[in-house]
C-alpha cells in the first residue's frame, strides 16, 4: 500500500489548521502546507465540504479526494502519525480532550466574528463584543483552565493523555497559543498565568524538538505554501 500524499488547505496563519500541521510534524508525516487568501477563499468554497477551511486532499494510489472538519482530519494524521492511541480507552481520553475543546471555544467564535448567528439578524457591536469576552474571561476560562490543569496534575508525563504526546496535545496547544496571543482584544495575555500546569504544558510543547524545529524555520511570518518532509 502506497503512502498518501496530503495536502493541507488553509489561511497563512495558524488558526483551525494549526493542530493539523503540529499533528504532522509530531508524528514525522510528510506533508504539503497549502495556503490561500479570501480571495482564493471565495474562489474555492462552493467546492469544499461544508464550504469551510482546512480542507485536506488525500492522494492515494492515483485518487485525489479532499476531506473536511478539523477533528475528523486531525484524527487521520494521528493515525498515520502514531499520535492517535490503538488502545480505546486511550483514544477516548484522547477524543474527550478534543470534545472539551470544543465546548470551551466554540461560544467565542461568536464574538470572533461579530455574529450572533440563529439569536437575531445583527451582529455584535463593539461593546457587546467585549461584554461577552470579558464574561468569557471571567467564568469560561477559570471553569475550563482548572478542568485541564486538574487532568495535567495526574499526568506523570506532562502530556494531556498516557505517556506520549497524541493528537490532543496539539489541539489543546493550538488552543492555549490562541488565547495568549494577543489577537483576542479583551482576553488579556496572561490569562493562563495562574494555572503552572498549562504554563508548564505549554513550555513542553514549544521545546519539543519537532515543535520547536517547525517555528523556527517559520519564523514570525505569515505561512507560505510548502512541503514539510521530516
Amino acid at each position: 500500500m502506497s503512502t498518501p500524499k496530503i495536502s493541507i488547505v488553509y489561511f497563512p496563519f495558524a488558526g483551525r489548521a494549526e493542530p493539523l500541521r503540529l499533528a504532522c510534524v509530531m508524528g514525522n508525516v510528510p506533508f504539503t502546507n497549502e495556503c490561500v487568501g479570501f480571495q482564493e477563499f471565495a474562489a474555492l468554497k462552493p467546492s469544499l465540504p461544508n464550504g469551510q477551511l482546512p480542507v485536506m486532499y488525500v492522494e492515494d494510489d492515483g485518487v485525489k479526494k479532499v476531506y473536511g472538519q478539523s477533528n475528523a482530519i486531525l484524527r487521520y494524521i494521528g493515525k498515520l502519525g502514531g499520535l492517535y492511541p490503538e488502545d480505546p480507552t486511550l483514544a477516548m481520553e484522547v477524543d474527550a480532550v478534543l470534545d472539551l475543546m470544543e465546548d470551551f471555544t466554540s461560544p467565542l467564535a461568536a464574538s470572533l466574528y461579530f455574529s450572533r448567528s440563529l439569536l437575531g439578524e445583527k451582529d455584535f457591536n463593539e461593546e457587546e463584543k467585549m461584554s461577552f469576552r470579558k464574561r468569557f474571561t471571567d467564568i469560561s476560562i477559570p471553569r475550563y483552565f482548572t478542568l485541564l490543569e486538574n487532568s495535567l496534575a495526574k499526568s506523570a508525563s506532562g502530556w494531556v493523555c498516557g505517556n506520549n504526546a497524541t493528537i490532543a496535545d496539539a489541539r489543546l496547544f493550538q488552543v492555549l497559543q490562541w488565547l495568549t496571543s494577543g489577537m483576542l482584544d479583551g482576553i488579556p495575555t496572561s490569562c493562563i498565568s495562574n494555572y503552572p500546569k498549562l504554563v508548564a504544558f505549554m513550555n513542553k510543547m514549544e521545546t519539543y524538538p519537532p515543535v520547536q524545529s517547525w517555528y523556527e524555520k517559520k519564523g514570525n511570518s505569515p505561512y507560505v505554501t510548502s512541503d514539510y518532509v521530516p
